[in-house]
């Protein structure tokens, strides 16, 4: 263990607020993904999706450097294995106030992401069951011999090369 220099603690802390800056971000990302999926609004979808991949990118690179920071705290430990407690109580007390912070917030921001993405997962698989429950209607309804009951009322039959949205129109 070198317990880092003057200069490490501050890369470290720099990082640290990088991460909850990067977290807040994909938060907010999350959140109004959550309310597209609910509005169906496929287009705005469509528009988050390279932000987010963006984000974590950039979060992916914060975490590499990170791992780096402690790396050079920690020398000739394994760094994954280290918990931000341990470094909190290795940091000078200039810089414990703001580590403990930017732990707290971390895990905060953790808990409400994986919320988010619970919900948002839930949501794109009901609209996925939705979709495919559909396409099975409708491919059923190609299948020979079947009658569909068309919007002025009588039945026709639904079969060969005839498609249903030809009918229906």
């Amino acid at each position: 263990m070198n317990n880092g220099g003057t200069l490490t603690w501050d890369f470290l802390q720099r990082n640290l607020l990088e991460q909850v800056a990067i977290y807040r971000s994909l938060l907010s990302l999350l959140v109004q993904e959550n309310h597209v999926l609910i509005h169906h609004d496929v287009d705005v979808l469509a528009q988050l999706t390279p932000k987010k991949d963006e984000l974590n990118a950039k979060a992916f690179r914060l975490r590499e450097e990170y791992l780096q920071i402690v790396g050079s705290i920690m020398v000739g430990e394994d760094v994954k294995q280290i918990a931000m407690d341990h470094l909190i109580v290795l940091a000078p007390e200039r810089v414990k106030p703001q580590l403990l912070a930017s732990k707290d917030e971390l895990l905060a921001l953790h808990g409400q992401m994986k919320q988010y993405q619970f919900m948002n997962t839930k949501l794109v698989e009901q609209s996925m069951k939705y979709v495919s429950y559909m396409l099975k209607q409708t491919v059923g309804l190609s299948q020979e011999n079947q009658q569909i009951y068309c919007h002025q009322g009588y039945a026709q039959p639904l079969g060969g090369q005839q498609a249903l949205l030809s009918i229906v129109a």
